[in-house]
């Protein structure tokens, strides 16, 4: 069974659980790095969001023997919990003075994107792209955003400049940018299971608070002129993922060419194909205040 059959499935049996009082339908979501997810949406007659359920991962469960009962009550529950979350108004999405202060962008790779860049206003930047996206302010849906596509800016009747001034104004302040050491990170995540001693690990994490979409802070003014000032050192910026990147001070005792295999080894193996970033090795020059590429 292939992906749209187990999706056909899991629509039908979704519909004659839930009655004519809901509609269900199939819906394809293009993601980041231009990664195909097979969704199921189901909606009501007061529905204000209908949030879309990806079945990509029940998939090989079901062929692993899960009985499908099981997977559809897994979905309905899924459903069921996101409905009682998602009753908001968005009305207001349509009024470009309403969500001004909490347009934002984020960071992702042109050659892996697009498809999806056909789609969004965007800004080159090195071999990245910078898109936009609304940041909703909702305790109940979290850190949910919209990707701002060429029929919002069109129905806002602005531009690609404008959405960049605010995004760089809004990022910085709603997603303020941290820096912290390997070594404090690999603490936090590991907390007593920690192994290993304290001895320095040369390498910064940057990212933000959320560290979510938190590579986009090597666009934060002053952000990297800061971290090479303190280290008195231009940067290695070697891009993790979409998520974070990693900082070495250039002490003069690092190949780049090691570097720049490390990270097509890492992405190759170690990284969710949606969450790469690039292939590439950035270096931050302290004289010259801007990111290259090291070819």
């Amino acid at each position: 069974m292939n992906i749209n059959e187990f999706t056909d499935k899991v629509v039908k049996a979704a519909q004659e659980v839930l009655g004519d009082e809901y509609r269900v339908c199939a819906k394809e979501v293009l993601k980041n790095n231009d990664t195909l997810l097979h969704g199921v949406m189901i909606s009501g007659k007061d529905t204000r969001i209908t949030p879309t359920i990806y079945v990509d991962n029940f998939l090989p469960q079901y062929e692993d023997g899960m009985p499908f009962g099981d997977i559809m009550s897994k979905i309905i529950g899924a459903f069921r919990e996101g409905e009682r979350k998602t009753d908001i108004d968005l009305s207001f999405f349509s009024e470009f003075d309403k969500v001004k202060d909490r347009i934002c962008y984020r960071l992702l790779a042109v050659e892996r994107n697009r498809e999806l860049l056909e789609m969004v206003p965007y800004i080159p930047f090195l071999d990245l792209a910078i898109v936009f996206y609304y940041a909703l302010d909702s305790e109940t849906l979290g850190n949910a955003s919209i990707m701002i596509r060429y029929e919002h800016m069109d129905m806002w009747e602005t531009d690609v400049s404008t959405l960049m001034k605010l995004a760089s104004e809004n990022t910085p302040r709603l997603f303020p940018a941290g820096c912290k050491s390997l070594l404090e990170v690999l603490k936090e995540m590991l907390q007593e299971r920690y192994p290993y001693g304290d001895e320095e690990i040369p390498m910064l994490v940057a990212s933000n608070e959320t560290r979510l979409q938190g590579a986009s802070v090597i666009l934060y003014p002053d952000f990297l002129e800061d971290v090479a000032g303190r280290n008195e050192a231009n940067l290695f910026v070697i891009p993790s993922s979409v998520h974070e990147v990693l900082l070495l001070p250039d002490r003069g005792n690092l190949s780049s060419e090691m570097l720049r295999d490390l990270i097509r080894s890492v992405n190759s193996t170690s990284v969710d194909p949606v969450e790469v970033l690039s292939d590439n090795l950035y270096y931050f020059d302290r004289s010259e205040k801007q990111v290259r590429i090291i070819a």
